[in-house]
């Protein structure tokens, strides 16, 4: 199997990304989308841009919120149909991490369950759902500003 793509869902603060290195060793861009502020050569994607890789076609979702440049990517199994089989949500939803409140602490999850569990997903208007995820958030660790300067590519 040959790697052909590097997506990145965002500009990671919570660790060193290792796409550039993965880059070097494998040979494609590293992409990310087009608003990134990024210091490396990338790729930029553009919202519902779609990428086809074999059977399986890549729909780029620009999902602001969490960063300014996350994406979400739609994911269709060709051989299936054109309907999106699964969405890779990057930090778009959150379940179990360091960047939130009242996460489950599962690896992983599904939207069908957090719209029926998560409390922040169950709020009906933008402003209520803001107020409740802003709300007594701990300070963001410092190592956070360094990671995303290194992700950047600016250290």
């Amino acid at each position: 199997m040959k790697i052909t793509h590097i997506f990145e869902t965002h500009i990671q603060a919570d660790h060193p990304s290792g796409a550039r290195r993965l880059a070097e060793l494998t040979g494609p861009t590293v992409a990310l989308h087009e608003s990134a502020d990024l210091r490396f050569p990338h790729y930029g994607l553009k919202d519902w841009e779609e990428i086809e890789v074999g059977n399986v076609r890549v729909t780029v979702l620009h999902t602001p919120g969490h960063t300014p440049e996350g994406i979400c990517l739609l994911v269709s199994d060709l051989t299936r149909g054109p309907e999106p089989w699964f969405v890779l949500t990057g930090d778009t939803l959150f379940s179990g991490a360091a960047c939130g409140k009242g996460l489950s602490g599962k690896a992983a999850s599904t939207i069908g369950f957090e719209r029926r569990w998560n409390p922040a997903l169950r709020l009906g208007a933008k402003d209520e759902f803001v107020r409740f995820t802003l709300a007594e958030l701990p300070a963001q660790p410092e190592s956070f500003a360094a990671n995303r300067r290194v992700n950047q590519g600016i250290e």
